[in-house]
C-alpha cells in the first residue's frame, strides 16, 4: 500500500472543513480537489478524481476535482468515454449507470477491465474503486481513487469510500444549491438593478416628453423647443431647416455644431431611399443623434443632438425622436395658422378689390384685423403666368404634378412679394396673383417693376419655360379706391397679353394710344380701320398658306429689327425680307413710312385687342 488509512477521527475534521468551505461559497472545483486529496491521503490512493456528469450527460464527462491526477489522461477523458459500448463500459459508466461501487483490485486478472488495461499502463495505476455519489435515487458523479499497484481493499477501506462519496455527494448537491442559490439572487439583483435602471429612464423620458410637450403646447417656438431638448438632456441640440438655417444651443463652439448639421442634413437629403432618409440615425462616428422633421410627407428639417460619454444612447434617441415629433408638431401649427391667416387677409383683399367690402367706415374697421393702414395709399398688382397653359399642352403632366408645380410658382410669387413689400396682401386664384402694397411716396412704379423681377427670377428658377406678366393699377388713396386700381391693373395685364409682351410689368397709366383705344367712344371705326388694312393679308395668308400677317407683327414687335425676327420666327433672315417684299408689293405696305408704321402699329394693337389669343408670344 502507498499510505495507511487515516482514523475516523481524522475523517471527521476533514468533513468539517468540506462544509466550511462549502458554507463559505469557496469554488466547487478547490472544493472537491480538497476529497480528491482527502480520499488519496485516506486510502492511499496514487492519485483520484471527482467526475461529473457534464450537462447531465454522462457521455461528455468533466474532471470536476482532482490529486496528482496524470495531465494526459485528464485531455482524453472525454474521447475515451465519448467512444465506449455498453458491453465494454469502463468502471466510472458501470457505477454511475448501475448505482454501485465498481472495484478493481488487479487491472491484469480482470476480464472485465480488459478494454481499458493499455490506459492503466499508459496512465500509471493497477487498481482502482469506483464510487457514485448518490442523491436520491440519482447518481450525480463518481469518486474514483487510483492506486499504482494491484491491491485487495479492506473493507474499511472501502466503508471509508463509500462514507466520503456519500459525504462529497451532499457536498456537492449543497454546493450546487448554493451555486444556483446565488445565480438566482445574482439573477434577481441584476434584474432589480436593470428595472430600477428601466425605472429612471422611463422617469426621464416622461419628463422630457412632458417639458417637450408643454414647450410646443405654450406655442414656444422652434428655438425654445431645441433649448429645452439641451436642457433636458444636459447637451448641445440644434434644429436644421430646410433653407438651411440653424438653431443650436451649446456649451461650446456653435460654429461647429452649426457647420455638422447642415453637412448632416445635406447627407440625408441626398440619401436614395426615402425610407431611410425619414428615420433616426445614430452616428456614433460623430457623436450625434439625428432625427427628421417630416410634415405632410416633406421633410422640413433635421434635430441633432450631441450623444453623451457612455450610455443612455436609447434615451437620447427617444428625447431626439420626440423633439422631431414636437417640432412636426409645432411646424404643422405654424403652418396652419399661417394659412389660416393668409386665407383671411385674401378673402378680404378680394373683398376689397371687387367692391365687396361694404361702406368705407366697415372697411376701415376691417382693415386693422389684416395689417392694411386705411391712412396709407396703396396700389394693387396682378401678376399672371405666362406660358403656363402652353407648358401644360407641351408636357402633359399628371394632374397632381401639374398641380404641385403650380402652387410652387404661384408661391415664389407670392413669398417674393411679401419679403420685398412691407405691409402687403397676396392673394391667387387659379394662375394668377393680386398683390394689394403701399404706393410709396410717389407711386412708387420703379420699385414694383424691381419686385417684378425679382417674382420673375424666382418663377424661372422653377421652370425657364413659364415666365410673367403684370399689370400695376392706380394709386388708390382710400379703401373703397382699391376695385378702381384692380380694374387698371386688370386692363393694363390684358393689353400686354393680347399684344404679346412677355415677362413685362405695365402700369395703366403707362397704357397711352391703347388705353384710348380701349375706351373710345367709337370702337367700330377703330375696328373697320384694322380690318382694312390687315384682312387682305389674312386673306392672302389663307389662300396661299402664307404667313405674311405673322411675319408683319413679328416685325413691328422686333422694332423692325430683321435678325430678330429670323430668330423669333425660327426662319432664314432671307425668308423674313422675302415676305417683306412680298406685302410692299401685293399691299403696298413699306413700314418705313412714318404715317403707314403708325396706321400698322395701331391696326396690330386692335387686331390683338379683339383677338387675344391670336398671337401670343412663340414659346
Amino acid at each position: 500500500m502507498d499510505n495507511p488509512p487515516a482514523d475516523r477521527r481524522s475523517d471527521e475534521v476533514y468533513l468539517q472543513v468540506v462544509w466550511e468551505r462549502v458554507s463559505a461559497r469557496a469554488p466547487l472545483s478547490e472544493t472537491l480537489d480538497l476529497v480528491a486529496e482527502r480520499m488519496a491521503s485516506a486510502v492511499g490512493f496514487t492519485f483520484s478524481a471527482v467526475i461529473l456528469p457534464k450537462g447531465g450527460q454522462w457521455d461528455k464527462p468533466e474532471l470536476a476535482g482532482s490529486y496528482s491526477f496524470p495531465q494526459e489522461y485528464a485531455q482524453h477523458l472525454t474521447g475515451l468515454y465519448a467512444n465506449e459500448r455498453a458491453e465494454t463500459f469502463s468502471p466510472t459508466q458501470r457505477a454511475a449507470r448501475s448505482g454501485r461501487m465498481v472495484v478493481i483490485r488487479d487491472i491484469r486478472s480482470d476480464d472485465d477491465f480488459a478494454p481499458w488495461r493499455e490506459y492503466g499502463k499508459r496512465f500509471g495505476y493497477a487498481s482502482l474503486v469506483s464510487a457514485p455519489l448518490i442523491i436520491g435515487q440519482s447518481v450525480i458523479g463518481i469518486l474514483n481513487g487510483y492506486c499504482s499497484v494491484p491491491r485487495e481493499y479492506t473493507s474499511s477501506e472501502l466503508q471509508t469510500v463509500r462514507r466520503m462519496a456519500s459525504q462529497t455527494a451532499i457536498a456537492v448537491e449543497m454546493a450546487t444549491l448554493i451555486e444556483r442559490q446565488v445565480r438566482a439572487i445574482d439573477d434577481l439583483t441584476s434584474i432589480n438593478t436593470e428595472l430600477e435602471r428601466e425605472r429612471r429612464r422611463e422617469e426621464l423620458a416622461r419628463m422630457i416628453h412632458d417639458q417637450l410637450t408643454h414647450a410646443a403646447v405654450a406655442g414656444a417656438g422652434i428655438p425654445q423647443i431645441i433649448r429645452v431638448l439641451a436642457d433636458v438632456t444636459g447637451r448641445d441640440a440644434s434644429f436644421v431647416a430646410k433653407d438651411e438655417t440653424v438653431t443650436a444651443v451649446v456649451s461650446g463652439d456653435d460654429a461647429q455644431l452649426t457647420a455638422l448639421s447642415r453637412s448632416l442634413f445635406d447627407e440625408s437629403t441626398r440619401a436614395g431611399d426615402r425610407r431611410e432618409r425619414d428615420k433616426s440615425e445614430l452616428r456614433a462616428d460623430l457623436g450625434v443623434m439625428t432625427a427628421p422633421v417630416v410634415v405632410d410627407g416633406e421633410r422640413i428639417g433635421l434635430v441633432v443632438g450631441a450623444l453623451p460619454s457612455e450610455g443612455h444612447e436609447d434615451l437620447d434617441r427617444r428625447a431626439v425622436e420626440h423633439a422631431a415629433s414636437i417640432l412636426a408638431l409645432e411646424s404643422a401649427r405654424q403652418r396652419i395658422a399661417r394659412a389660416t391667416e393668409e386665407r383671411l387677409n385674401a378673402d378680404f383683399l378680394m373683398d376689397l378689390v371687387n367692391g365687396r367690402g361694404g361702406g368705407l367706415e366697415r372697411m376701415e374697421s376691417r382693415a386693422q384685423y389684416h395689417g392694411i393702414s386705411p391712412k396709407v395709399p396703396y396700389r394693387i398688382m396682378v401678376v399672371e403666368l405666362d406660358g403656363w397653359d402652353a407648358l401644360l399642352r407641351r408636357e402633359r403632366p399628371s394632374t397632381r404634378v401639374a398641380d404641385q408645380l403650380l402652387q410652387r410658382l404661384l408661391s415664389a410669387i407670392s413669398t417674393t412679394a411679401k419679403l420685398r413689400i412691407a405691409g402687403c396682401l397676396v392673394s391667387h386664384v387659379e394662375d394668377r396673383v393680386t398683390i394689394a402694397a403701399p404706393a410709396g411716396e410717389e407711386g412708387g412704379y420703379e420699385a414694383f417693376e424691381s419686385v417684378f423681377a425679382d417674382m420673375l427670377y424666382a418663377v424661372m428658377r422653377i421652370t425657364p419655360q413659364v415666365g410673367l406678366q403684370s399689370g400695376l393699377g392706380a394709386v388708390a388713396e382710400r379703401l373703397d379706391g382699391f376695385a378702381a386700381s384692380h380694374r387698371g391693373a386688370f386692363e393694363a395685364l390684358t393689353v400686354l397679353q393680347r399684344i404679346g409682351r412677355p415677362n413685362q410689368i405695365l402700369a395703366s397709366e403707362q397704357l397711352g394710344v391703347i388705353g384710348l383705344l380701349l375706351t373710345s367712344s367709337q370702337p367700330d371705326d377703330l375696328r373697320r380701320l384694322s380690318r382694312q388694312i390687315l384682312d387682305p393679308i389674312a386673306r392672302k395668308d389663307s389662300e396661299s398658306g402664307g404667313a405674311l400677317l405673322e411675319t408683319l407683327f413679328c416685325m413691328l414687335d422686333c422694332n423692325l429689327h430683321l435678325a430678330r425676327t429670323a430668330s423669333r420666327m425660327f426662319v432664314h433672315i432671307n425668308t423674313v425680307k422675302y415676305r417683306m417684299r412680298r406685302l410692299q408689293e401685293l399691299f403696298d405696305i413699306d413700314v418705313n413710312d412714318p404715317q403707314q408704321l403708325v396706321e400698322l402699329t395701331i391696326a396690330q394693337m386692335i387686331h390683338r385687342l379683339e383677338n387675344p389669343m391670336v398671337t401670343r408670344r412663340l414659346e
